[in-house]
């Protein structure tokens, strides 16, 4: 099989930084300039959310805010957590490799599955077959789906606004949690 040359690698590297950049100036600036904090605690929130911490001690005030949060929550999780899968396969390669080249040196070695007769496609080739953006939205169906049944329960239990309601889903069922609503 191919790989994909160090030039290319670097490039979707350099696409991936300036996505998650874009991302994290775009959510900073729209919450100083809603919210009123300043770019460290508005930069605090995205990190905070993404990684689905919550700690609470920051959440959107206004209905705007927490609809902006609501949709930018879930993009900014298939975001980060996309580009963190991809770093991460890096680094497991590497260590992979270590790990074969330290069996080598006990006697034992690894049978690379690719070097089979019955991988006959290459990555470009696998690639164009699949649909990725099919995969994305059934990856994100049971997110949806629950986020429905979240929406659907607050809404009908509490006197909330549909705002509120997607924004209580959205943080439940990401499981960030900022504190700020409940049962």
């Amino acid at each position: 099989p191919t790989s994909i040359p160090t030039s290319s690698k670097a490039a979707m590297s350099l696409l991936s930084l300036g996505l998650l950049a874009a991302y994290f100036a775009g959510g900073v600036q729209f919450m100083m300039n809603q919210e009123g904090w300043d770019a460290a605690d508005a930069f605090y929130f995205w990190c905070m959310t993404v990684s689905t911490v919550g700690y609470g001690d920051l959440a959107p005030t206004t209905p705007k805010t927490q609809a902006f949060v609501s949709v930018y929550a879930i993009v900014g999780l298939v975001l980060v957590w996309s580009i963190v899968s991809d770093y991460y396969g890096a680094v497991q390669g590497k260590l992979q490799s270590f790990q074969a080249k330290l069996l080598k040196m006990v006697g034992i070695e690894l049978v690379d599955v690719h070097a089979l007769p019955i991988d006959k496609h290459t990555p470009e080739q696998v690639n164009a077959k699949i649909k990725y953006w099919r995969r994305y939205l059934l990856a994100m169906l049971p997110m949806v789906t629950l986020l429905a049944l979240f929406v659907a329960l607050h809404f009908v239990r509490k006197e909330s606004s549909f705002t509120e309601a997607v924004y209580f889903g959205v943080v439940t069922a990401t499981t960030v949690g900022f504190g700020d609503f409940g049962f």
